[in-house]
């Protein structure tokens, strides 16, 4: 049965009939028992047969009907189709563990030259400033600068990637207040806000304090902002800080490109982009590492928006009670 992929369907089988068998495991049963009526199906998925089948009853008894050798053939297909999945599903996490080693250790191999490199290229635009060199040279290491930066980012979502699928993840909880925290990033990525030629109006009317992460909140508010200046096509961007009920409650807001409603359910996973935005550079991983992180604190986000008329990020963080 294993051979050929046939069932086998034997009426009548006595222990003489297993004599000159290679290995007759069933002759003491045989001898002991009776002969009995026999059916042997194979467990088979996608032309390949993983093993096989077998039930049996004493032949003094009804012989197996039709309907019942169907229903056993259809269990087996049952049985195998559920036997390959288990090994698919294992070997699909086998090579997600492997993704997720390498993705750690080729972060790590490329973070230690960067740093240095990144270290060079800032002694050299300090040099070039002090110097007042001419022909640009000032200019060109800011920008090698920003580039070392940029690529520093993307090493740093790689090891997040590997970070969060392991679930080592740790939280370094400490008061911090959104609001001013908000403020902050606001002001500090102020440049990149301009240059995308957003206005940033900001909301932010008292306090609102928590024990969170302070930098994990940071990376949150870079991810958001970052994507409001690259799909906000200019326009102005409103973030928003306030205390509701029992939640904080941060929202940025553009007027960009937007997101079609089919494509808001999975915009939150790991490498998936709009297809609106291919053309803009990114790995489509901050959003996913984004949620991931504001989970870790107990706490959700969510997406509003329509095509054309930009896109409301409103993350929700639990309040001490």
């Amino acid at each position: 049965v294993a051979a050929t992929g046939q069932p086998l369907f034997v009426p009548r089988l006595q222990a003489e009939d297993l004599r000159d068998e290679r290995v007759p495991e069933g002759m003491p049963f045989l001898q002991r028992y009776g002969p009995h009526s026999v059916i042997v199906v194979p467990l088979g998925v996608r032309g390949r047969v993983l093993g096989t089948l077998g039930v049996m009853r004493e032949a003094r008894g009804r012989e197996y009907s039709v309907e019942e050798r169907a229903l056993l053939e259809s269990l087996a297909a049952r049985a195998a189709l559920a036997i390959e999945d288990a090994r698919l599903y294992g070997a699909a996490t086998q090579a997600v563990k492997a993704r997720d080693e390498l993705l750690s250790v080729a972060g790590h191999e490329l973070k230690s030259p960067l740093n240095a490199l990144q270290l060079q290229i800032h002694l050299l635009a300090r040099m070039a400033r002090d110097a007042m060199a001419v022909d640009g040279l000032a200019e060109r290491a800011e920008r090698a600068a920003k580039a070392g930066q940029r690529l520093g980012l993307l090493i740093d979502d790689l090891l997040d990637v590997s970070r969060l699928s392991s679930g080592r993840l740790g939280l370094k909880r400490e008061e911090v207040d959104l609001a001013a925290l908000t403020r902050e990033l606001v002001g500090r990525m102020s440049e990149e806000l301009a240059l995308a030629g957003n206005e940033v109006r900001l909301l932010l009317d008292r306090p609102v304090s928590g024990q969170w992460d302070r930098l994990r909140l940071e990376q949150v508010l870079v991810n958001l902002l970052t994507n409001a200046a690259k799909y906000g096509a200019g326009r102005p961007v409103t973030v928003e800080v306030d205390a509701v009920g029992p939640v904080a409650r941060l929202s940025v807001r553009d007027e960009g490109i937007g997101v079609s409603p089919e494509e808001q359910g999975r915009i939150f996973e790991q490498f998936e982009r709009s297809a609106s935005v291919q053309h803009f550079k990114g790995l489509g991983l901050g959003l996913w590492i984004t949620k991931r992180i504001v989970e870790a604190h107990g706490g959700r986000i969510h997406l509003a928006s329509e095509p054309g008329k930009g896109s409301t990020f409103t993350v929700e963080l639990p309040l001490p009670a």
